[in-house]
């Protein structure tokens, strides 16, 4: 669901948005709040796994000495 919300997004840009009831206020898409969940189901995943970009290869950011 949190791809499809994307990509309507990204295909109908800033109209999709924002939604318009029909009392004529607007409000956020839900497709917003599909693609929030989303990317919020993938942030508690990564916490649960211990998945980071830095431990999945070994490394650590070092500055260079000068």
């Amino acid at each position: 669901m949190s791809r499809e919300a994307r990509a309507t997004i990204n295909q109908a840009g800033v109209s999709a948005m924002l939604v318009k009831t029909p009392s004529g206020v607007l409000r956020r898409s839900p497709l917003m709040d599909a693609n929030r969940d989303g990317a919020q189901d993938m942030k508690d995943y990564e916490a649960e796994k211990d998945i980071t970009l830095a431990g999945s290869t070994g490394s650590s950011f070092r500055c260079p000495e000068r």
